[in-house]
Parts: C-alpha cells; sequence; structure tokens
C-alpha cells in the first residue's frame, strides 16, 4: 500500500494526484542503478556490479502548494501499546532496497513508491541539482529510442549518399573533413557516410545548417588560395589574395589556442555582413573558372594531317594503337604489334625509306631525325615515352621541325622540356 500523511491511495489516486504513467509502470516496472556511483576495477578495466541500495521506507516532500507531505510504503500495518499504554501503527518494512544493477519490483505498489521516490531520475519530486541513485527503466521509450536512431541513421546516410557536386565538397570542408579537393566524389560520400554513422542525430543537425555550408565555403576560400596568411615575426595575419580587397588585411590570429583557420572562420562568421556578399562574389567567379577548366580539359583535341585535313582520334589509333602492347621488364621496353602496325610505328610506308629502331636491347639505338610527317614523329615520341605517344603530341612535334626549330642536337631537350619523358 501507499499512504500520503498516513490516508491509503489508491493506484488512479496516485496517478491524478503526482500525474505519474500508471499504465507504463504497470507494464514493465524495471529499475537501473546510476552507472556512475558503479565502483570502477582496475583489473578488468570494468564497472563493478552495483551494490544495494537501502533507503526509508518514506520520504517527505512538498506539493505544489507548498505544504508539506509524507509519502510511505508498507506492505502491512499494525498496531502496538507502547509503554504509556498508548496505541501506535507501526508499518513494515521500515526500509525498501534496489538490488544490484536492476531492480523488478513484484508488486505494484512497491514500483510505484520507488518511481515517486526523490531518488529516481524520473521522480517529480526530484531536485534536479542533485545526483539520482536509479531511473525507471522505460521499454517503451527505449524502442522508440532505438528506432529514432535508425531513421536518424537512414536519413544520414542517404544525405552522404546523394549530396553532390559543388555543395558536396562545401558540406564536406564545413563539417571538418581534409583534403577534399584531392578526393572524388565517391569518396567524399564515403567520409560523409562515415561520419553519419558514427553520430546520426549530430551529422543530421550540422548537414542542415546554413553555417556549415559557410564555413566550407570560407575553407574553400582558403583552399583556393582567396585568403592567405602573412607571419610577421611570429604574428600571423589573414589578408585577401583576390577580388577587389586583395592585399587588404582580414584579421589578425590573435587567440593562439585555436587553429588560424577556426579564428579566420569565426572572425568572418561575427562580421558575417561584412564579408558575406563579397564571398559570394569570389565564389562565382571561382565557380566559372572551375567550368571553363572542366570544358576545356575534356573538349575534343582536333588534330589535323599534312594537308590541314582535321582526323578523329579514332582514325589515327584504329589501325596503330589498338593492337599494340607494351610489355615492361626491369628497364627493358619492348613493342609487341601487329605485321602491319610495325611497319607503320617504325616509320615505314610505301615509297619511303624504312625507319628502323630496336627497342629489344637493353640500351636501344636511337632513331634518326624524324621527317615531319605525323606517323613519323608519332612513333620517334613513341619510342621514348616507352608507351603511345597522343595524336597532339606528335602534331606540336611535327609544327616545330616543319617550322625549323627543331635539329638532331637539340630535338631530346625539346622533348624533355615540352612532354616530360
Amino acid at each position: 500500500m501507499i499512504l500520503v500523511d498516513n490516508q491509503q491511495k489508491t493506484m488512479e489516486q496516485l496517478k491524478d494526484m503526482f500525474h505519474i504513467p500508471l499504465e507504463t509502470i504497470h507494464k514493465s516496472s524495471e529499475f537501473a542503478i546510476n552507472d556512475n556511483l558503479k565502483g570502477y576495477d582496475l583489473g578488468s578495466r570494468k564497472k563493478r556490479d552495483a551494490n544495494a541500495q537501502k533507503f526509508p521506507s518514506f520520504f517527505f516532500t512538498e506539493d505544489n502548494r507548498g505544504i508539506s507531505r509524507e509519502i510511505r510504503y508498507a506492505s502491512s500495518k499494525s498496531n502496538v501499546k507502547n509503554k504509556q499504554g498508548e496505541i501506535t501503527e507501526v508499518f513494515s518494512p521500515r526500509k525498501v532496497q534496489i538490488d544490484g544493477d536492476l531492480t523488478i519490483p513484484a508488486k505494484l505498489d512497491l514500483a510505484v513508491f520507488l518511481y515517486l521516490h526523490p531518488k529516481n531520475r524520473q521522480s517529480p519530486f526530484r531536485n534536479e541539482a542533485t545526483i539520482w541513485t536509479y531511473e525507471f527503466v522505460d521499454k517503451q521509450q527505449l524502442a522508440n529510442s532505438r528506432i529514432g536512431r535508425g531513421d536518424a541513421m537512414l536519413s544520414a546516410l542517404n544525405h552522404a549518399k546523394t549530396a553532390k557536386g559543388k555543395d558536396l565538397k562545401l558540406i564536406a570542408k564545413g563539417m571538418g573533413i581534409v583534403n577534399v579537393d584531392m578526393m572524388t566524389e565517391l569518396e567524399i560520400q564515403a567520409s560523409l557516410s562515415d561520419m553519419a554513422m558514427a553520430n546520426p542525430s549530430a551529422y543530421l543537425q550540422k548537414v542542415d545548417k546554413q553555417i556549415t555550408k559557410f564555413e566550407g565555403r570560407v575553407l574553400d576560400c582558403i583552399d583556393k588560395r582567396v585568403f592567405t596568411q602573412e607571419d610577421t615575426f611570429g604574428s600571423i595575419k589573414w589578408v585577401w589574395n583576390a577580388g577587389d580587397k586583395k592585399g587588404q588585411l582580414i584579421c589578425e590570429v590573435t587567440n593562439k589556442t585555436v587553429t588560424p583557420e577556426m579564428f579566420l572562420i569565426q572572425h568572418i562568421k561575427g562580421h558575417i555582413n561584412e564579408y558575406n556578399s563579397d564571398i559570394n562574389n569570389i565564389q562565382k567567379g571561382l565557380d566559372v573558372d572551375q567550368k571553363a577548366e572542366e570544358f576545356l580539359r575534356d573538349a575534343i583535341v582536333v588534330t589535323v594531317d599534312d594537308e590541314g585535313n582535321p582526323i578523329e582520334e579514332e582514325e589515327i589509333y584504329k589501325d596503330e594503337v589498338d593492337s599494340v602492347v607494351i610489355e615492361e621488364e626491369e628497364e627493358d621496353v619492348t613493342l609487341q604489334s601487329d605485321d602491319d602496325l610495325e611497319r607503320e610505328l617504325n616509320g615505314y610506308s610505301e615509297g619511303e625509306e624504312e625507319f628502323v629502331f630496336d627497342v629489344t636491347e637493353q640500351k636501344a639505338e636511337e632513331p634518326y631525325f624524324p621527317k615531319p610527317e605525323h606517323k613519323e614523329c608519332h612513333a620517334y615520341l613513341t619510342f621514348f615515352k616507352g608507351s603511345n605517344a597522343s595524336p597532339k603530341q606528335a602534331s606540336d612535334l611535327r609544327k616545330e621541325i616543319e617550322a625549323g626549330n627543331l635539329q638532331p642536337s637539340n630535338i631530346r631537350e625539346w622533348i624533355s622540356e615540352n612532354m616530360g619523358f
């Protein structure tokens, strides 16, 4: 039984008086000891099993009107006559107990008393400033939390997987991932996925904030050298290195407990109205440059023949390259080809003097100076590169020979400087 000011109350009355989740307690009445109160075993480096916690079977509290109330649990009550002959009420037990790590009370009234007691974390009478001894294990809430964590994990992973393009890089930088510009899109998504799985809720909270992308933009400006550091006698300063404000001071790093990059981010965030427009404009310019670079990199290079007619790359290679296999063994270079291709790669065509070079020896003899013809220039470059030269490289070499800029004495030096092999 539970008594309030020595008056026995029903469970429904207690529910109405103290707004307790009676149905939940009735379905599952489990209580667990606060982990922070458990001892630590230095040998096993694990928490010790919790000791039993005993405390009186009653407590005093105040209701919402400030009136003191006594709440007591008792399994039995008896009347006892004292020495003066007075009849007094005696309640049993005098103490209740939380057994070890987990307690499952056999009686609903005991479970309700343990829930109401100020030592319980969820008690309506607990002082938030005090350390709680045990807590009610709400299995329904735990189940909902597990489902919520699963939903958060799916949402976080879906975000990491579907983020693309410029936003992907800015978010990754804002999330603290390093070397983003050196990664492929898939590698960035994988790094974000790792963060999403480690803490889905924190990940979703951060990626949903505009300030995360803004921090990414600041870091992107650092990576693109829009903002640069100047170190003068140990004093680090950030300055503009692009746009109309190039050379102007942004800030001096005065807090040595954070990185210069983090100091710059905090400074710009503190003056966001001043910097946001400039960063946006410069970022747009960087995006335009990036798109132009990608367009030029992916553009088709048109190669012309000796008469100035355009030749598609596939036509140049369809009889020359597809069946050429380069095999490397230590420092030896061996070209294996079909009979027809071997004649062309060696610079031979009908009516011309055969151009032969031997690549089977450890130190092959250098071929003689090539004629200003595409095929001969291509074969000449292929010899020195050890693999197929590109049509553009062969075309560049032919143009230099035609212009009279190359001689047997300087051709190797020119190839090394301009083609890197």
